[in-house]
């Protein structure tokens, strides 16, 4: 949305969950009639109800909802910007921005005026982390898991706590900290870590993650920061879990456990 003081971005705001509901709810007989219209590409319009199942259901997987692959039917055709159009004909938004390109702060002050947030309730205590990342996932799903809580993280402002080194050993041990709900300082760079680690994963699998990385990269908004010792256990985490679909838990516990042995054989561990 290019300008969230427009009567549409006031419009939007003004929504509660109820009025966002509104389109699969009202249309019983027709649940896409509400969804037709110029706001859906033309050219693709034949396959558009599909597409919209499918993309309503990655929403909703992705905010912890249950995996149905029967309902994963993504038509390639479709752009990063034609499946923007079709997300915002559920809520009735046509002007929009290019993907990645908003102002965090300006984004965070509208999020604080809309119904959707609970009055006097601090949109930095949402809890981002329960959106299903601990399971195993396709590449695509996890992905755009993980680019949705950078994007969210961009919305947050600094503070004076903010920190960027490793809190509990490593990075991936902070991660794996942050995924159970609690908070810590470094939260930002951790993901961040994350991000970059997943996209020199990707960058090894040739072409057939193209669209995903540049995803990605859009997410991160920023160049890749030097290489650290610990991004080596971020990326023997991020291998398996992109790769063979594999959890969190056991990705986690696997990397950790051998970087625990190999400090027995160097004499470093008790």
């Amino acid at each position: 949305m290019r300008s969230y003081d427009s009567c549409e971005g006031l419009e939007l705001l003004a929504k509660d969950q109820a009025d966002l509901l509104q389109p699969f709810q009202g249309c019983h007989k027709d649940p896409f009639k509400a969804l037709a219209g110029p706001m859906v590409p033309i050219k693709k319009s034949k396959g558009s109800e599909l597409q919209i199942i499918s993309l309503v259901r990655g929403l909703l997987e992705l905010s912890g909802g249950t995996v149905d692959h029967r309902q994963h039917a993504f038509d390639q055709e479709y752009t990063i910007s034609d499946n923007l159009d079709l997300y915002g004909t559920l809520v009735g938004v046509t002007n929009k921005n290019q993907f990645g390109d908003f102002d965090p702060k300006e984004m965070y002050n509208a999020l604080l005026k809309s119904k959707v947030f609970v009055k006097d309730a601090d949109v930095g205590t949402l809890d981002t982390v329960g959106w299903n990342f601990q399971n195993p996932q396709e590449p695509e799903q996890l992905i755009l898991t993980l680019a949705a809580l950078l994007c969210y993280e961009r919305l947050l402002p600094y503070t004076l706590d903010d920190t960027t080194q490793p809190i509990n050993s490593c990075y991936l041990a902070d991660f794996d900290v942050l995924l159970t709900g609690e908070s810590l300082s470094n939260r930002r760079t951790v993901f961040e870590r994350i991000g970059f680690s997943f996209l020199r994963i990707l960058a090894t699998l040739g072409d057939k993650y193209e669209d995903i990385i540049q995803l990605l990269a859009v997410a991160l908004d920023k160049d890749a920061p030097s290489l650290e010792s610990f991004d080596g256990l971020i990326d023997q985490y991020g291998a398996p879990r992109i790769k063979n679909g594999v959890s969190h838990l056991r990705s986690y516990n696997e990397v950790m456990n051998l970087q625990h042995f190999g400090r027995l054989l160097d004499g470093r561990a008790p």
